[in-house]
């Protein structure tokens, strides 16, 4: 089986674990919708996406195979703070004191998601919630887990490097589900998580994903140098 892995908006993942076609994927950070769309299109997915901020969901298009929710996806249901400020992302979790605007969104779990849409497995899951991510995973069942084949996740100690410590508890813990690896080189802003049940040697796609990231990053080295003995 060729994993053919696969860079969408700085998420990597497996394009080779994805059925043909009847695709299932969850976008937790719709953001502009471009993921989500590239999934439906591109990738002939079925995608529930999530986007918290209303200011951003009201202007996600009408498109088929796309399900739009207004919500935040976090590790707890309710009504939560969802803050924004100038040349960041808004976040339910990072509360900035230059806050420009505040406004309460309702929130549900990764549980819930599955719950709501009835949903038997997904193919793929891409998590970019501004910090959020931790509390999704540390709270998400582990029948909800079994049901994820593969994870793509954009954690944010970019933003606060303390959560570095707690980011690595999780991937430890989340070891022995999933193989695990970072596919960026200073933070873990490209985590790429396969579900061990849905492979049959284990061994062989950790070397291949770890392949992947160092040609990856040998690419990019190369068009950097490129571009500067260019200028």
């Amino acid at each position: 089986m060729s994993l053919k892995f696969f860079n969408l908006l700085g998420h990597t993942f497996s394009q080779g674990l994805l059925p043909e076609v009847g695709s299932v994927v969850v976008d937790c950070g719709s953001n502009r919708g471009e993921f989500a769309l590239y999934c439906a299109k591109d990738l002939h997915a079925k995608v529930y996406s999530y986007e918290a901020d209303p200011e951003l969901a009201v202007a996600l298009p009408c498109v088929p195979d796309v399900t739009f929710v207004t919500a935040a996806v976090a590790g707890s249901s309710g009504i939560l703070e969802l803050r924004r400020a100038k040349g960041i992302c808004s976040s339910i979790r990072f509360h900035t004191d230059c806050a420009q605007s505040k406004s309460l969104v309702p929130a549900v779990t990764l549980d819930q998601v599955i719950a709501h849409h009835d949903l038997e497995r997904i193919d793929l899951l891409k998590l970019d919630i501004e910090g959020a991510e931790l509390d999704v995973l540390e709270n998400t069942t582990d029948s909800t887990l079994c049901k994820c084949r593969q994870i793509c996740c954009e954690f944010h100690d970019f933003l606060n490097p303390a959560d570095r410590p707690r980011i690595r508890r999780l991937i430890s813990r989340l070891s022995a589900r999933f193989i695990i690896v970072c596919m960026s080189t200073f933070t873990y802003g490209d985590v790429l998580m396969i579900n061990r049940s849905a492979v049959t040697d284990t061994s062989a796609v950790r070397l291949a994903m770890i392949g992947h990231k160092y040609l990856a990053g040998f690419r990019r080295l190369s068009q950097r140098i490129v571009g500067r003995t260019s200028a």
